[in-house]
């Protein structure tokens, strides 16, 4: 394949049949360009290619300053809830502060439940995401986590605990988890209630499974609006901002029906720049207005 290259040595005994795989190690695409940015200009911007690729997809998203904090008070509006029927995701009769709060529970047969904040966010060094919850009833098996997303990849735990295998919480307590190790990278923030396997507790109660309430991220951006384009060809493509403010670019590439993760985010101001000074080499050919 195009930009992918590869020797191994596969070692034949008795006549057998010999397999040899290989995976290629996988270097996102890495954005080089104007920063900042002209406004009402074409700016453009190249990057790293990756092998095998068939084509690649560009986006941009402005960035504007987080403050929400989801405690069901806004419904489900803010989040995506992944959850089995049988029980409501929103309660009012155990909570934190306010008048609602989220509810997890596991009804039989026993699955894992997901609350997702809706927002791409962008944390910085100082960033912290901050939730109340109530783990209550819940096996050992059945295990609250709190987990973040980086650049579309892989979910990973921030925070985690098990259930008691007795009545668990007797009210709310506050977690506070430091998100500088993702600083400058767009993220996710989910919550879930995972079924490891075993005996559990099937209940739907509100004291049974995970409450939680007051889901913050403190000292963080917000990816706003992302809009996904295509490149046409080649490994560069052109950003013509037409509002002043800051943005996140990303690239990913895409073999043939599957698209591989995000590459690294940059982060571009857009100012209305000064005239650039041009310096001809030699005498310039005019025509009417246009050189």
């Amino acid at each position: 394949a195009s930009g992918v290259t590869n020797q191994t040595t596969g070692r034949v005994t008795n006549q057998y049949n010999v397999k040899v795989d290989y995976v290629p190690a996988y270097s996102p695409p890495v954005i080089s360009g104007p920063n900042p940015a002209a406004l009402t200009n074409n700016n453009t911007y190249s990057f790293t290619t990756v092998g095998a690729a068939t084509n690649y997809q560009w986006e941009i998203a402005r960035l504007s300053p987080y403050t929400a904090v989801e405690g069901a008070e806004n419904g489900l509006s803010n989040v995506t809830v992944v959850s089995s029927g049988g029980y409501s995701v929103i309660i009012s009769d155990l909570r934190a502060s306010g008048s609602y709060a989220f509810h997890l529970a596991q009804p039989t047969p026993a699955t894992d439940q997901f609350l997702t904040l809706n927002p791409v966010i962008q944390p910085r060094t100082n960033s912290q995401l901050t939730f109340a919850k109530r783990l209550g009833w819940a096996a050992p098996i059945q295990v609250a986590r709190a987990q973040i997303s980086a650049n579309g990849g892989v979910w990973q735990d921030v925070w985690s605990q098990a259930g008691s295998g007795g009545s668990g919480d007797a009210s709310f307590s506050r977690v506070t988890n430091s998100l500088g190790a993702y600083a400058g990278v767009p993220v996710q923030v989910r919550f879930v209630y995972d079924y490891t396997g075993g005996s559990y507790y099937p209940q739907t109660a509100s004291d049974v499974g995970l409450c939680l309430d007051d889901i913050a991220v403190s000292n963080a951006e917000q990816a706003q609006n992302p809009i996904t384009n295509n490149v046409p060809s080649g490994s560069s493509f052109g950003f013509f901002p037409t509002n002043s403010g800051d943005y996140l670019l990303r690239v990913r590439a895409q073999l043939s029906g599957h698209a591989l993760n995000w590459g690294p985010a940059i982060r571009v101001s857009v100012s209305n720049l000064p005239p650039m000074t041009i310096q001809f080499t030699g005498q310039p050919a005019r025509s009417g207005n246009q050189f």
